[in-house]
């Protein structure tokens, strides 16, 4: 059986049979290893409805969001692919868990490693955050794990890249034959992280990654710590995905002049209050040590990277095209039609660097905003 039947015969054999899991991401040959963010798809079950796209433009809803997801994937072939939230336009999807199969089938059927976090839409339909990992860890090469229960939220978890293993060592075993088997050293780290919903505070008031996760990470970075004669030497590099951006992306000036970023800033950026996170999340991004880059989505048409105290903050930028008819303002908002694309973010990765990039859907599938972060 094929994967792509497996995929969609699931329901009736997923009692005898495990779904097809990703082996370890490791880096390719050449020393890089390649990420594709795909940031608020807005993904409903049905056609829907397109927003904020040129008069001339024939749009068909969801069509034109997974076509734009084929093309990158054709394009780009990544190694990994994260969903950064608001995956699934829940208020105007009457079936989330069809629509969760329909935004993760174009990944699936290239047999290409995915995770995700939720954003604060997701869960807006007939299925809680929990009901939905359910389904997903159900889909052929998801990584995506609940995380620890005690920890807040829902879908809290590392996920490792091992140094390519070409290369081989010879270990004897205890019948003294000699075998070889590959070396599995942890070369990078993805971390992520639940954001959570919006506030119970009202409309346009944003919840925040809690203390107990900001512990946890503190602990789980602790944990790749390499240590000699009682002092730590050196961890893997790492990037932190989450769906909402914290208050520092605001941060955009420095001594009354603009830092220099790269990309745009359309929009306020929707975190939660300063006065309420207090710099904790930051913070504990720097104290951790290893986090180099934290990318998020939620504001559709920022699509900016800077760098801010050695940990570059970058937006991944909006590529759905769907708008939920019951709030105008919930699902996926663009600018197309003032001549400003929808997008996603690619990161390839070194040991020591990420060049990141933006891809359009336009005619060309231009690449937009070549740069390097050096570590």
């Amino acid at each position: 059986m094929s994967v792509i039947q497996y995929f969609w015969c699931w329901p009736l054999i997923v009692a005898y049979f495990s779904p097809p899991r990703a082996p370890p991401l490791t880096f390719r040959d050449d020393g890089t290893f390649k990420i594709l963010q795909l940031a608020d798809m807005h993904i409903t079950n049905g056609q829907g409805q397109c927003y904020d796209v040129p008069t001339e433009m024939v749009c068909m809803g969801n069509k034109n969001t997974l076509d734009f997801m084929v093309r990158l994937l054709e394009a780009e072939v990544p190694d990994l692919v994260v969903f950064t939230g608001d995956n699934v336009n829940g208020q105007s999807s009457s079936d989330v868990r069809a629509a969760i199969l329909r935004y993760s089938r174009p990944v699936v059927d290239r047999r290409i490693p995915w995770a995700m976090v939720y954003g604060d839409h997701d869960d807006e339909g007939d299925l809680t955050r929990e009901e939905m990992f359910q389904t997903i860890q159900e889909i052929p090469y998801a990584l995506t794990e609940k995380g620890p229960v005690d920890v807040s939220g829902v879908g809290n978890y590392v996920v490792k890249i091992y140094k390519n293993i070409s290369e081989e060592t010879w270990e004897e075993q205890s019948s003294g034959r000699q075998i070889r088997a590959p070396q599995q050293e942890h070369a990078f780290t993805l971390y992520f992280l639940d954001s959570h919903s919006q506030s119970n505070a009202g409309p346009g008031v944003y919840n925040h990654i809690n203390q107990d996760q900001l512990d946890w990470l503190l602990m789980a970075s602790r944990s790749f710590s390499v240590v000699k004669d009682g002092k730590e030497q050196s961890k893997p590099n790492a990037i932190a995905f989450v769906h909402a951006p914290i208050p520092e992306y605001n941060e955009l000036e420095l001594g009354g002049r603009p830092r220099a970023i790269m990309g745009d800033k359309r929009e306020t950026v929707s975190s939660a209050p300063s006065e309420v996170v207090q710099g904790k999340i930051f913070e504990t991004f720097r104290k951790a040590g290893d986090i180099k880059l934290a990318t998020c989505g939620k504001n559709h048409v920022n699509d900016y990277c800077f760098n801010l105290d050695g940990v570059a903050l970058c937006y991944g930028g909006g590529m759905g095209y769907v708008i939920c008819p019951l709030r105008i303002l919930i699902g996926t908002y663009g600018a197309s039609h003032l001549n400003w694309p929808r997008r996603a973010r690619v990161f390839e990765l070194r040991d020591s660097t990420v060049t990141t990039w933006k891809r359009l859907d336009d005619d060309k599938l231009s690449m937009l905003h070549f740069e390097t972060l050096v570590f």
